[in-house]
């Protein structure tokens, strides 16, 4: 999902040119199956006028067939005539967020405006969407985070952003030497509840959509709850969104804080310390500001009922001093763990790291991420990344593996110096077994795209797409008059990023770029014939300020290795025919563990590598193996030479790349259950050799399409290393 330039005719003005989303759809090869435009309609007596529409984030809910499959997309529009929503004749003078859901074919549902009284802003900036049954049918339900600086007043009455089922405030105890009572779900963002006063402060927003799955197209979505996260004088905001169960979510932002009067804050924190120390913000310097990221989970069990959402936990995240900021992207629900990510200036981060890290010079900005099992708990793990940590993405069928992608900056020789950032991606892992040999997050693999200028995650003017050379601004930045969503400190805009993991482990990655040289693949064809597949080919080069929609697909696998599966480095030319990935492939799902739906009897098992190959150098070897602990009898790594196509273990339906003819060295392993890692010493220069994880199970398989099986054995595809 990314956004383009919608150009006007020739000859007329730039206010012509607006932003639109565009939702795409590629198969595997990357060859585009569908595309959408979703933006407003032109404005009544000038079919050239229509105001920009900006997607921030999507969810996909996969399905077996695309009728079956849906996609919600977020944002913010400057326009109030979006497609299936009910015309308004008042035109804001700030944005209203949106979400749209669409079905696998690319046919829209329904689409939901969000906006409020006072022609401030509003932002929708994540959702999370699965598939649940209410009352006995079945319905889509969509969790949408976000940010608004449109008030709620007392005795303003029913309001298209007043709470619903709002949550109760943590309680009016609180650590000393803090002294006001935290607020609630329903606090108001402006003290003085006068309505004419427009309140200019933004405030973080959770809540929930259902709509019956099998509703025709312009269905009035049911709103089941919407509540603010925050509480004045403070200025929040939500970045990103992660759903636990079919109830249970947790949300990222931050909380801006400028010194005042007033003795510390009203957002809704549970932890009532910190390593010993009382948790609240106290007052600073008039004109100084700081910032804190947060981290808040909530429970909506109850608001199918009518009752109120309840607020789980929530935490602060980075420095607790003013002019040290810290901000939370994105968060990532996996293995029972969150992952956040986000970026701080702060030299003293306390993200209780027990690996190694490099701790950022006072004053620049590093990306970090942290790992924890409960909002109201001391953090698990934690690292820096890169200089701006914007996204965090996964498979959930493999609890260990996740993907962070952010921002490296570069320092040009320029004077004064310039700065311009290049994406970057690496792979992780945390070994979630008990007594695992890992309790530390690994980086196994990092891969940085190099290309001139800038590569950024959101870039779009408050009305048109001319604005790049202004440096990548939005309405979300532009509109308010407290301390701006500008950015005053080199953290990256404050908006989510665009990572996932597909079931073969890929990532995918997408963003802006104003560079000529942004790597394209596939290449030019033919010389001189553009690719079929992307809107400009190698050899285009891009206009004067005009920014380009990318995307990039990464195995994250290193030169010289393939797994058979068919990631890897394609020039080994090893090209196994078979099912090549999880065996038996009839317990397999094609669409993985979801929220709602009952998983596959056999999770994918995901044969992953560590570090770079080396001749005569170790190889660390790390597989997530999905039968449970009790399941599992025995494991076991077998090596040898590949061969082109499998041989099948009768009656198990397993597929083995080894030659059973050999005997060829294995290497046992405990049958711990989760995950394990393996390290090999002493590979041989200029040697092949192929590495395939078994797991024999207790007790077969059950509940699974397959006849006249004997499930008692899974096999992980195969990698062949070559050197």
């Amino acid at each position: 999902m990314l956004n383009a330039n919608l150009e006007g005719p020739p000859g007329m003005p730039d206010a012509a040119n607006k932003i639109v989303v565009v939702l795409q759809a590629t198969d595997m090869s990357g060859t585009i199956l569908w595309q959408r435009f979703f933006h407003g309609r032109e404005s009544p007596g000038n079919p050239f006028d229509v105001p920009s529409t900006y997607g921030r984030s999507i969810a996909v809910h996969p399905a077996a067939t695309p009728l079956e499959t849906r996609i919600a997309v977020c944002g913010e529009t400057f326009c109030w005539r979006l497609p299936l929503t009910p015309d308004r004749t008042q035109l804001a003078t700030g944005s209203a967020g949106f979400i749209a859901v669409y079905n696998g074919n690319g046919l829209l549902l329904w689409t939901k405006l969000f906006y409020g009284h006072d022609d401030a802003s509003t932002v929708i900036t994540d959702v999370a969407i699965h598939a649940a049954v209410s009352g006995g049918i079945p319905v889509d339900v969509v969790t949408y985070c976000g940010l608004s600086a449109n008030g709620v007043f007392s005795g303003s009455g029913a309001r298209p952003l007043d709470p619903l089922r709002p949550f109760p405030p943590p309680g009016p105890v609180v650590p000393a030497p803090c002294t006001n009572t935290y607020a609630g779900g329903d606090a108001v963002n402006h003290p003085s509840g006068n309505p004419a006063l427009a309140s200019n402060q933004w405030d973080g927003i959770v809540g929930r959509l259902q709509v019956p799955h099998g509703a025709s197209p312009g269905v009035i979505p049911t709103h089941l709850c919407h509540s603010i996260v925050g509480g004045y004088p403070d200025w929040e905001g939500l970045f990103g969104i992660a759903e636990k169960n079919e109830n249970e979510f947790a949300v990222v932002g931050t909380i801006q804080v400028a010194g005042t009067a007033m003795p510390d804050t009203r957002f809704p924190l549970t932890r009532p310390e910190w390593r010993g120390t009382p948790i609240c913000i106290g007052p600073g310097p008039a004109g100084a500001f700081g910032s804190h990221g947060v981290i808040v989970e909530f429970d909506a069990s109850a608001v199918a009922q009518g009752g109120p959402l309840i607020l789980k936990g929530s935490t602060l995240i980075g420095g607790d001093a003013l002019g040290v900021n810290t901000v939370a992207r994105d968060v990532l629900c996996q293995g029972g763990l969150y992952y956040v990510v986000g970026s701080t200036n702060g030299d003293g981060f306390d993200i209780n790291q027990v690996g190694p890290t490099v701790a950022p010079s006072p004053g620049e900005s590093h990306g970090y991420v942290l790992v924890t099992g409960d909002t109201n708990a001391e953090f698990l793990n934690g690292m820096y990344f890169a200089n701006v940590a914007v996204g965090v993405g996964g498979w959930n069928e493999y609890p260990d593996h996740v993907a962070v992608f952010g921002l490296l900056r570069e320092v040009l020789p320029t004077s004064p110096p310039s700065f311009e950032h290049d994406f970057v991606v690496a792979s992780l892992f945390r070994d979630t077994c008990a007594g695992g040999q890992d309790a530390l997050l690994l980086t196994l693999r990092q891969h940085r795209i190099v290309a001139p200028g800038n590569q950024v995650v959101d870039a779009i003017d408050p009305d048109n797409s001319t604005g790049a050379a202004t440096g990548f601004t939005s309405g979300l930045y532009a509109l308010g008059t407290g301390p701006n969503w500008v950015n005053p400190f080199p953290l990256g805009g404050p908006g989510g990023g665009g990572v996932s993991v597909d079931a073969r482990g890929n990532v995918t990655i997408v963003g802006c770029s104003d560079s000529t040289g942004y790597p394209v693949f596939p290449p030019v064809p033919m010389p001189g014939m553009p690719n079929p597949n992307i809107s400009r080919d190698a050899s285009a080069l891009i206009s004067t300020n005009s920014i380009d929609a990318v995307t990039s697909v990464i195995d994250l696998l290193p030169d010289g290795v393939f797994r058979s599966d068919g990631t890897g480095d394609p020039a080994l030319n090893w090209g196994p025919t078979g099912n090549g990935g999880t065996t038996p492939a009839c317990a397999l799902s094609s669409f993985g563990s979801l929220i709602g739906v009952t998983p596959p009897a056999l999770k994918r098992i995901f044969l992953d590598f560590e570090g770079e190959p080396l001749a005569g150098g170790s190889v660390g070897l790390l597989v997530d193996r999905p039968p449970p602990t009790s399941s599992v009898l025995a494991s076991i790594w077998r090596l040898g030479a590949p061969l082109p196509t499998p041989w099948y273990q009768f009656p198990h339906d397993v597929e083995m790349w080894i030659d059973p003819l050999t005997d060829p060295p294995f290497v046992a392993a405990l049958p711990t259950g989760g995950s394990t890692r393996q390290v090999f010493t002493g590979v041989p220069q200029g040697f092949s050799y192929l590495v395939q994880y078994l797991c024999l199970l207790a007790t077969p398989l059950a509940g699974t399409p397959c006849a006249g099986t004997d499930l008692t054995w899974a096999a992980s595809p195969a990698m062949l290393f070559s050197h």
